[in-house]
């Protein structure tokens, strides 16, 4: 039986690399090409270090396994096609009304599914030693760049996280790439979960979350139009990865 999913309500999904047993991802890559589609194939043969070979591969196979649970069928039919900006969509007409992002960083990877919404998702790995109040001078708002430097230094780059993770899922819902300046793209300050997005440049309201995951990193989710939308985990179990 087939999921069907409200366009209030966004289903998440979970992958911890450090939770994978190597015999899983192992047995994912000794056919691979059976799930994979040609340019997938050749995308993962340009990955030059086998372990990112190796998530690349299992990353896709996970992700054509949970879309399986909304399309049906069987995984390695999922057809993907891409935007001229290569935002992922099903191909398929059929489906088209199911709307998908998923964004990985360091051992997380995460996948929002939700329906008839454009939906932008992003994770981000918390590093220290990024220069972080250069990279706001480049990329945020005025507004927001007083804002993280009114933050006490020890939370500053945790600050600067939850914006940046913001602005990364609200240009992946817009699926435009980094066309739009994101110094133009001013999120209201994180004193909230939920919040509201509109650029200079347009009358568009866009509407998001912020997603707990841990201390180490900050992840956020942005959906289409201003309607309230509710998010539920799907755990693990729920995705069958023996091939």
């Amino acid at each position: 039986m087939t999921k069907s999913i409200a366009e209030h309500m966004v289903h998440l999904f979970q992958l911890n690399w450090a939770e994978q047993q190597p015999s899983q991802l192992n047995d994912v890559e000794t056919d691979p090409w059976f799930y994979l589609r040609y340019d997938e194939r050749q995308r993962a043969l340009r990955l030059q270090r086998p372990q990112a070979r190796l998530q690349f591969i299992h990353t896709r196979v996970w992700l054509k396994r949970c879309l399986q649970k909304y399309c049906g069928g069987a995984a390695e039919d999922i057809d993907l096609a891409y935007t001229s900006n290569g935002k992922p969509y099903l191909a398929k007409q059929e489906f088209k009304y199911i709307q998908f992002n998923l964004s990985h960083s360091g051992i997380m990877a995460i996948l929002g599914i939700t329906s008839h919404r454009s939906i932008g998702i992003d994770i981000e790995q918390i590093k220290p030693n990024r220069d972080h109040l250069a990279l706001a001078q480049r990329y945020f708002s005025p507004k927001e760049q007083a804002w993280l430097a009114a933050q006490p230094l020890e939370a500053q780059m945790s600050a600067f996280f939850q914006i940046w993770v913001r602005k990364e899922a609200w240009l992946k819902a817009l699926g435009k790439g980094i066309t739009v300046p994101l110094e133009q793209m001013e999120t209201h300050l994180p004193d909230a979960p939920v919040f509201y997005l509109q650029s200079a440049s347009s009358s568009d309201r866009w509407l998001g979350m912020d997603i707990p995951i841990n201390h180490h990193y900050k992840a956020a989710i942005v959906l289409e139009g201003d309607t309230p939308f509710n998010i539920h985990w799907i755990t693990e179990k729920d995705v069958d990865m023996k091939l």
